[in-house]
């Protein structure tokens, strides 16, 4: 029934206006660029650190979690298990690893879903229900672009909604406990190790096509060692920023503005120039590994540490106009 239903979906993208199918490529694009981080950054950085957490550990547990069970059920994409379905060119590129559950699912419930939900009580509710729209257009557009099943995506879905609600009782369990802070990195970055080795050491399907491997198991490993490389690059930079800055965002709109233009250059930075240059010297899962744990690590470490000598100049720059203030004054 679900390659029934793509065939159909197919038949309806082969009908419409090519621009529908951009359209959907786009969207579909979107969700997994290395961009999609300054969202919860924004937060982070300059809006509501606390809120900026969540969406962080909403993103990185879901993407962890997503490749645990990507590498666990093994399951073929669309095309593969039936060659009439023909993926679309805007999407072929971004559809990596299994194909159950869908991580742009994934990712747009952690995401999307999580923003707008943090959104709801502080902005206009019209931005919530946006955000809520375009995590929906994400999921539509994995069937849409013939790379994911149903399927796929509602499990993406539903996983996506549970890491929300995991991710909330994971901050009620260390809020304000330096102790579980300790406990929780320390069961995580445990998990992530024989998350590592159960991916490297289980037994995957090996069918073949003639003599050529139908599926490559190492190539289907990539997306998980890198959700593994953001989930370990999040908890160790969220525990160290704790301990030696633990900033704020009460702050002037021009730190905040400050703060998020040099954030922003950094990213940009270090996923045009620095990770590239990673992934040429590191082969394979390591490469992969360093890839996540480099991305988020910056964002909620390395990017904040900067936040130390920003605020020292903004401060100084008051004191220094408030002096010559009272000095016009006296003269």
């Amino acid at each position: 029934m679900d390659i029934n239903y793509l065939l159909f979906i197919q038949d309806l993208r082969e009908k419409l206006p090519p621009a529908v199918e951009i359209f959907m490529g786009i969207i579909s694009a979107i969700d997994v660029h290395f961009m999609v981080i300054l969202i919860p950054a924004l937060f982070y950085w300059c809006l509501n650190k606390k809120n900026g957490e969540f969406i962080f550990f909403t993103y990185c547990f879901g993407d962890f979690l997503n490749g645990v069970l990507k590498l666990s059920v093994c399951c073929y994409r669309p095309w593969i298990r039936d060659p009439r379905i023909i993926p679309s060119k805007y999407a072929i590129a971004h559809a990596t690893g299994y194909s159950f559950p869908s991580g742009h699912s994934v990712n747009a419930g952690t995401i999307f879903v999580s923003t707008g939900w943090k959104l709801k009580n502080q902005y206009n509710r019209v931005i919530t229900v946006i955000f809520f729209i375009f995590a929906g257009l994400v999921m539509f557009s994995r069937n849409y672009l013939g790379v994911h099943t149903p399927q796929d995506v509602i499990a993406g879905m539903l996983l996506g909604i549970f890491t929300i609600w995991f991710t909330k009782k994971f901050f009620v369990w260390v809020k304000d406990n330096q102790k579980n802070n300790i406990i929780s990195v320390i069961i995580i970055l445990s998990v992530i190790l024989l998350s590592i080795i159960y991916f490297k050491y289980k037994p995957y399907p090996m069918d073949y096509v003639g003599s050529k491997l139908l599926v490559d198991p190492k190539k289907m490993m990539n997306d998980a060692f890198v959700g593994a490389g953001r989930l370990a690059g999040l908890i160790i930079g969220w525990i160290l920023e704790k301990k030696f800055i633990n900033f704020t965002t009460k702050c002037s709109k021009l730190e905040k503005i400050i703060r998020f233009m040099i954030g922003i250059t950094i990213i940009v930075a270090i996923n045009f120039w620095l990770i590239p240059l990673i992934l040429n010297v590191f082969i394979g899962g390591s490469g992969k590994f360093l890839k996540g744990f480099i991305q988020i690590f910056t964002a909620v470490f390395a990017v904040p540490y900067l936040f130390i000598p920003i605020s020292k100049l903004n401060r100084l720059v008051k004191q220094t106009l408030l002096k010559m203030n009272r000095n016009n004054r006296f003269i």
